[in-house]
């Protein structure tokens, strides 16, 4: 099935505000035990003998990479993903190829969500939606840029 690069595009920014959402939530209201965001913190489904547990997955050690909150980071990145797809739109081969490979730091959600899941023992809900946004994007990213090598691979070939 092939879809328009403006489709992709579309799709890429409505996903990309769906992850800038639940980051901005998660960071700003991550619990510290010291903040007065902590009681906005609110998780679903979780129960203290589930495998749902945002807040042990949110304060654990691995919650953070050189001092910066996994949240913010996703948020970071997110902001960035965004504005590739809107500037994808605008129909630049050097953006729209750079867009496609930028999904590659989906391999970071997989790792972290097998990090939470055999090593912290819980699952974030947000933290697990967040990572199935970047699987998606990820595999949009894929065709995007098989398409793209189709489409430069007659180029390459004049140039020989």
């Amino acid at each position: 099935m092939n879809f328009s690069p403006k489709f992709i595009a579309l799709a890429k920014s409505i996903l990309s505000l769906i992850g800038i959402a639940i980051a901005a939530y998660l960071f700003l209201t991550e619990p510290t035990g010291t903040s007065s965001n902590s009681s906005l913190f609110l998780c679903p489904g979780q129960s203290p003998r589930g495998i749902i547990n945002c807040t042990a997955v949110v304060t654990s050690a691995y919650s953070h990479i050189f001092g910066l909150p996994l949240s913010f980071l996703a948020l970071a990145w997110f902001l960035f993903l965004f504005s590739l797809s809107v500037l994808q739109r605008k129909g630049d081969k050097v953006i729209e190829m750079l867009s496609a490979y930028s999904s590659i730091a989906s391999i970071f959600a997989v790792f972290y969500s097998s990090l939470a899941m055999f090593e912290i023992g819980y699952i974030c809900i947000y933290c697990s939606t967040l990572d199935v946004i970047l699987l998606i994007i990820f595999f949009i990213g894929l065709a995007e840029a098989k398409r793209l090598m189709q489409q430069l691979t007659p180029q390459i070939d004049n140039l020989k």
